[in-house]
């Protein structure tokens, strides 16, 4: 069954929500208004669009009784004097009672308030902020954190200095307290977090008043699990996987050391079996975006069995069955975590565990720690090796490939 379309537009990856505006006022709106509902789901873009939607009717309804709220919000910004802002002001009024009259006192009430904010709102300093020079991993993230603002203080669309400090904590303990993993969820703290400093820094808000900072969120991943033994790898190994390519991103995640969602979103194009290497393009972290070289015969023939040389598969997904393109270890997950209750082993053991023992193994054969990390995609915070060695060969990468496949027998 197709899913609804309505006041939607996708421009590129992202949905938008579109309002048609009537002829009579395109000179001065144009033939649509359209935003961003930052979402590349449909679902997710359906469940976003009746608010925006609203949001934009309403600017319609209003420039069909004059001025809109943003022109007189940018007639006081621009006012040199209390006198212009007074003459400026009864304007407002008067266009307010005229809304009220047809419309009703809430859109009125909502019509004066935005018409005389001068200072910028929580919603125009979010934007404000995405459109700084954040690189692709971090606005994403910055994105995720702030939409959840936004959506809180919906209906209290206010400068930041006017938010009850009460309020923002209410919103910081429901998401420490909320369902999200603990990862993820000191991900978005953390970028809450950078951007009430920027706001502090801007005048925002006022000094010391960052309610995101100073919040300890336990548990996550790589406290909770550890690495798999010798006999659970062999043991997982030799299991009935439901389907095969299952078996063989398990295999790659055990002998890179990659994150799930590293290999489970990889396409064709990504792999080079004639150098040996897996480009990471998508990663949690810029350290992360690197080319992996891979050497154990394993590996090797675990790879070899997904690649397709068909130059017109270089941007199919090697996985297309393991999660949605947002979320491509989604699936992957689920199905790892029922299959390691089949086969009974312990809690403390889960996917992520394959990262761990691939570290461990990387420490027992001695490997050269620093190139291990760089292998692993961690940011080394030394100067020597995160500023002043930028561009060095991948020498060290293929080293630790070797090694690998030299001392890990299976």
């Amino acid at each position: 069954m197709p899913q609804d379309k309505t006041y939607l537009q996708l421009r590129g990856e992202t949905w938008y929500a579109r309002v048609i505006v009537p002829p009579s006022l395109r000179d001065q709106l144009g033939s649509h208004l359209r935003k961003s509902l930052r979402t590349k789901s449909l679902p997710e873009a359906n469940r976003r669009k009746h608010t925006v939607v609203g949001e934009l009717k309403r600017q319609i309804e209003q420039a069909k009784h004059g001025t809109t709220w943003r022109d007189w919000r940018e007639l006081l910004r621009k006012a040199k004097d209390e006198e212009q802002k007074d003459e400026i002001h009864l304007q407002i009024i008067e266009d307010a009672e005229a809304i009220e009259a047809k419309q009703g006192y809430p859109v009125a009430k909502e019509f004066f308030r935005k018409a005389t904010q001068v200072e910028s709102t929580l919603s125009e300093l979010v934007e404000d902020f995405l459109a700084l020079d954040h690189s692709t991993d971090t606005r994403r993230k910055h994105d995720r954190a702030l939409r959840d603002l936004l959506d809180y203080f919906r209906e209290d669309d206010v400068p930041p200095a006017s938010l009850s400090p009460r309020d923002l904590l209410k919103f910081t303990d429901a998401l420490s307290a909320g369902p999200l993993a603990p990862n993820t969820k000191r991900d978005r703290l953390g970028s809450l977090g950078k951007f009430w400093d920027w706001l502090e820094r801007r005048l925002h808000a006022p000094k010391g008043s960052n309610p995101f900072r100073g919040v300890t969120i336990r548990g996550g991943t790589v406290e909770e699990f550890r690495a798999f033994t010798d006999d659970e790898v062999a043991k997982l190994l030799s299991s009935e996987f439901t389907h095969d390519w299952q078996r063989k991103a398990f295999t790659i995640l055990l002998l890179t050391g990659a994150r799930p969602n590293e290999i489970l979103g990889l396409t064709h194009g990504d792999i080079d079996p004639e150098a040996q290497t897996i480009a990471i393009r998508a990663a949690k972290t810029d350290a992360g975006i690197r080319a992996l070289p891979y050497r154990h015969p394993t590996l090797v023939e675990a790879i070899a069995g997904l690649w397709k040389g068909d130059p017109e598969a270089r941007d199919l997904r090697v996985f297309p069955d393991a999660g949605p393109d947002e979320k491509p270890a989604k699936n992957f997950i689920n199905f790892f975590s029922r299959h390691k209750e089949r086969l009974k082993l312990p809690a403390e053991v889960g996917l992520y565990s394959a990262r761990k023992t691939f570290m461990g193994k990387c420490l027992d054969l001695e490997l050269d720690v620093v190139n291990v990390e760089r292998y692993f995609g961690h940011k080394n915070p030394r100067l020597a090796l995160c500023t002043y060695s930028k561009g060095r060969s991948d020498a060290g990468l293929v080293a630790v490939a070797e090694g690998v496949a030299k001392g890990w027998k299976l």
